[in-house]
């Protein structure tokens, strides 16, 4: 979060440096932008202070092997695997260009300190071969930023590090080269060994370009840009009309709108809110009264029939011995970064329901990496005026135990979060709709998203359909396929960055392989 904001600091100093650009812009948006500017530097401050706390105390308690045991072991092993390489991409690849603020140091900003202090972190996890693993199996591995670092310890004469650094890149080697064959080395990044595979064998190992062949920090010359691997792969069958499709969908897949499931399952329930469950006897007359009424008006030819199209759709399961325990999947609307994608969140009505707001967490976030808003965090919490979770000064947006409803809110959701542009859900990005730096980060931030949607919201579900929604998955799969690749395609082309379309590619070979083997 506070490197994020270095990026649109610096943004806005590039701009400025063009005087008399800067001194030709309205003056409304002129102070749009400073507002923007300053608002921004103090987040920097306070998001910089706190990481760099946070990175202090993790290098600290994994110094200690009993507590440093616990991260050789899920969830906090893919998540620290997850921090030191979406840190170190962010520090020593191409996106370091646009940390060059002026005056780093008001930020508490120290780029070879904070990158040393992430490598030391690394390389004291990465003693234990269960770690090592867990890096070279995320799909964001790359060997030409481990290089880069590699070199940063060289110049920075960190002798100690550069050794173990260099026998944890020896041991990757190994690792690596035995999981992806002999072309796993050549590319500078690697095909991303812990990726979700289509059943019935992996597919081959993918080559993804270094950042070096062209700019990566800069927006593509499409003219130029390298032919799509993906559209190598083609879906089978003939694609319908639109309204065919969506006629298809509804029949199919209406019928499985609200059903029911066993939520005490291996992956039935968030874990968080299993417990919050068991403390809870759910027995309030008033409460299974309100939840039977509801579950009954959101059946398909009731009051509140949930959506059922190609298109949108929402589907909502609730456990047979426990109705206030419930899984809902919600489809990403089409225009939207989140196409196609399925985002499954668990639900629990606590006693005082509906007086209170039900508890509500998103599922499906690859182990508590994928943020998929910035409303939806990536371990699990789902902000929203309705559930309590955000402060809103508008009454009509909180929660009403007269009026309010589940279906409001998973509604409210599929309308209010997965929308076409979800920076403006960012406090102060909204005030910079209509800028070109807005746009620039508008474009960068629906590409990574994109990926996170295609590897979490698709190819987890299609790999690994988690309890209560498995009879959709494939359904909703096969059906829309052909949407899906010829949407993902313009993600593809339309990625700001020559490394991101890269990894959009990456990613869609990967898609599309299961897709047609549905």
């Amino acid at each position: 979060d506070g490197l994020d904001r270095l990026a649109d600091i610096y943004a806005i100093e590039r701009s400025k440096a063009d005087t008399a650009a800067w001194a030709a812009l309205p003056p409304e948006e002129r102070q749009r932008k400073e507002d923007f500017y300053r608002g921004q530097q103090r987040a920097a401050r306070g998001f910089l202070h706190m990481g760099v706390v946070n990175l202090k105390w993790l290098n600290t308690l994994t110094a200690d092997p009993s507590i440093g045991a616990a991260f050789l072991f899920e969830p906090l092993r893919g998540k620290a695997a997850f921090l030191v390489l979406s840190c170190l991409e962010l520090l020593l690849g191409d996106a370091c260009k646009k940390l060059r603020v002026q005056k780093p140091e008001q930020y508490g900003f120290d780029l070879p300190l904070l990158a040393g202090q992430v490598l030391a972190l690394q390389c004291q996890l990465s003693r234990h071969p269960r770690f090592v693993e867990a890096l070279c199996s995320e799909p964001d591995y790359s060997d030409e930023i481990f290089q880069r670092a590699l070199q940063h310890l060289q110049s920075s004469h960190q002798a100690a590090l550069e050794t173990q650094l260099a026998a944890f890149l020896a041991r990757a080697a190994e690792i690596r080269g035995g999981a992806a064959g002999a072309g796993a080395g050549g590319s500078g990044r690697g095909g991303g060994a812990g990726s979700a595979a289509p059943a019935g064998g992996s597919p081959p190992p993918l080559k993804r370009r270094k950042s070096g062949d062209f700019s990566a920090g800069e927006p593509m010359d499409t003219e130029e840009a390298p032919a799509l691997a993906c559209d190598a792969i083609a879906m089978p069958g003939e694609a319908m009309p639109a309204d065919q499709l969506d006629a298809l969908y509804a029949a199919q897949l209406g019928p499985l709108t609200v059903t029911e499931y066993d939520s005490t399952v291996p992956g039935g329930y968030f874990k968080e809110m299993a417990r919050l469950a068991d403390q809870d006897s759910g027995a309030s007359k008033k409460k299974m009264r309100q939840l039977a009424r509801e579950l009954a008006d959101m059946h398909p030819g009731g009051k509140l029939a949930l959506p059922c199209l190609g298109t949108a759709a929402v589907f909502v399961r609730q456990d047979a011995a426990r109705s206030d325990k419930m899984r809902a999947i919600i489809t990403g609307p089409q225009g939207t970064p989140y196409e196609g994608g399925l985002f499954v969140f668990d639900i629990f009505c606590p006693a005082g329901y509906p007086s209170e707001p039900p508890v509500m967490m998103v599922y499906n976030t690859g182990g508590g990496k994928a943020r998929y808003n910035p409303n939806l965090y990536a371990d699990g919490k789902v902000c929203l005026s309705l559930l309590g979770t955000y402060n809103s000064g508008h009454t009509s947006e909180k929660w009403n135990p007269s009026l309010s409803t589940i279906y409001q809110v998973l509604v409210s959701i599929q309308s209010q979060i997965l929308v076409d542009d979800p920076m403006t859900n960012e406090p102060l990005s909204e005030t910079m709709a209509g800028t070109a730096e807005g746009a620039a980060k508008t474009a960068e931030y629906n590409a990574r998203l994109q990926l996170l949607v295609m590897r979490h919201a698709m190819c987890d579900l299609l790999a690994h359909p988690p309890p209560g929604a498995a009879d959709v998955v494939l359904p909703h799969f096969r059906l829309l396929r052909h949407r899906i690749a010829s949407t993902v395609r313009g993600w593809v082309r339309a990625a700001p960055t020559a490394d991101l379309r890269a990894k959009l590619d990456e990613q869609a070979v990967r898609l599309f392989t299961m897709l047609a083997e549905l």
